[in-house]
């Protein structure tokens, strides 16, 4: 049966009907084993990478390895809070990208903070070797983001969710082998430690 328009308030109903089309791509996410799937298990997967990360950082002195400790702790809330808004389906997708775009910027303000201060210190004190340790381990955080971005996109999905989650995703598996490859480099060439962050 066909909706009847209301003929004087064309300007309700195409609010309406926008606001309704973010609820059903919220509530189709939230609805879709496989979209909150992506979501929750890319939570959990960046949560053990940040603490696997930051315990080689700590210990070995790694600075790609520092950086993406924060860059894990950014993925996390991008992840798990979207997430935790399907459960009640109070979540609208604009709203959730809105928070998933800001826990990256965070992560990136964080991250290229700590970088910035690891130039800092390698100009100021001399650039330091990392531990070798650090360089399998390393290797070991991008085979595990890269697993998270299989994950993510074995099922496609269709809301901007997917979307999002899928290109964070491949991201993340990129960014994490270039700073496998310059904490390896930085073992045998001190000055790569910082530059790798």
């Amino acid at each position: 049966m066909l909706r009847r328009k209301h003929p004087h308030s064309p300007c309700h109903e195409g609010h309406h009907e926008h606001d309704h089309n973010e609820v059903d791509e919220a509530l189709h996410l939230s609805e879709t084993q496989a979209g909150r799937k992506k979501l929750l298990v890319g939570g959990i997967g960046n949560t053990a990478l940040m603490g696997v990360a930051a315990a080689t950082a700590l210990k070995s002195g790694a600075d790609a390895t520092w950086i993406e400790t924060f860059h894990n702790l950014g993925d996390v809330g991008y992840y798990i809070v979207p997430w935790l808004a399907t459960i009640k389906n109070h979540i609208h997708s604009r709203n959730a990208l809105r928070w998933m775009r800001g826990t990256s910027l965070t992560a990136a303000t964080l991250a290229g903070t700590s970088a910035v201060h690891s130039v800092y210190e390698a100009i100021t004190s001399g650039a330091t070797h990392p531990e070798l340790f650090s360089v399998p381990v390393q290797a070991g955080l991008a085979v595990g983001n890269a697993g998270i971005a299989y994950w993510v996109g074995r099922t496609p999905g269709s809301t901007t969710i997917d979307q999002a989650a899928l290109r964070h995703a491949n991201n993340d598996a990129k960014t994490s082998i270039v700073a496998g490859v310059g904490n390896a480099l930085s073992v045998g060439f001190a000055p790569f430690n910082p530059i790798s962050a």
